[in-house]
């Protein structure tokens, strides 16, 4: 992950704050109260380079920190791709999609 994030996870995702590992072998997740998850990221590489990679950040985004909500929390994501190529237009429609959608919130 990368280290922004990853600085959170360590303190968030412990078990007894995010997952209740008092049972191993049933895993709950904690984390009800959270009803929505955004991530906004930008990618060096293309689409379709991220998408034939499995793209990691969308994944863990909407899927695996989604399950710590009890699968109750709604997944957002934004994502620039191709940012090293695109124009001053497309970064520019890139933070307004991105602005609008944090409005409303």
């Amino acid at each position: 992950m990368p280290a922004m994030l990853k600085g959170f996870c360590d303190r968030v995702l412990m078990p007894g704050v995010a997952f209740d590992l008092s049972d191993p072998a049933h895993v709950k997740p904690m984390l009800f109260n959270v009803r929505r998850i955004v991530g906004i990221v930008t990618y060096g590489r293309p689409w379709r380079m991220a998408k034939w990679m499995g793209d990691p950040p969308k994944t863990m985004v909407t899927r695996y920190l989604r399950w710590f909500t009890g699968g109750k929390a709604r997944a957002d994501y934004y994502a620039l791709y191709h940012m090293n190529v695109a124009n001053e237009a497309q970064r520019k429609a890139f933070i307004a999609r991105v602005g609008a959608a944090m409005r409303k919130l």
